[in-house]
């Protein structure tokens, strides 16, 4: 068995994010909503209000931006995210991601836990076998701020 299938059946993203693939004429925006409802599934995205699903393409469309509660631990968080990403991409999503990892809090008051990225290439190669499930989320730990 390969490294990302592994690693992408250890989040549950598999079924998901392949059948979506698999459909035929997915766009980058059903893939994105497909691999958020993984992410959502997994982590809890934090929608800002009912009209926000919790995640946006940037202005120019290079950077799909997704906001979540943060399980605590992110190296966990990491292998949600970066394992349904790496499977949108393989299905040819085109962005690349950027994190945004938030603590819930009783008040709703939330603050930032943290941020991170992903790039492309580095799903691209993870999903190739060309680098290892810990270099790829090493790669993605190194951009937390």
């Amino acid at each position: 068995m390969t490294n990302r299938r592994k690693f992408i059946s250890g989040v549950v993203t598999a079924s998901t994010i392949v059948i979506a693939g698999c459909l035929g004429g997915t766009d980058n925006e059903d893939l994105a909503e497909n691999a958020a409802e993984v992410i959502d599934d997994n982590l809890g995205l934090a929608p800002v209000s009912d009209d926000d699903p919790g995640w946006e393409f940037s202005e120019d469309g290079d950077v799909w931006f997704v906001e979540y509660w943060t399980s605590g631990d992110p190296r966990y968080d990491f292998q949600v995210v970066g394992g349904a990403y790496a499977g949108i991409v393989d299905d040819g999503f085109e962005p690349d991601a950027g994190l945004m990892a938030v603590e819930e809090d009783d008040d709703f008051s939330d603050t930032m836990a943290y941020q991170a990225d992903i790039q492309r290439e580095w799903a691209e190669d993870f999903m190739d076998d060309v680098i290892t499930e810990e270099e790829y989320l090493d790669r993605i730990e190194d951009t937390m701020f």
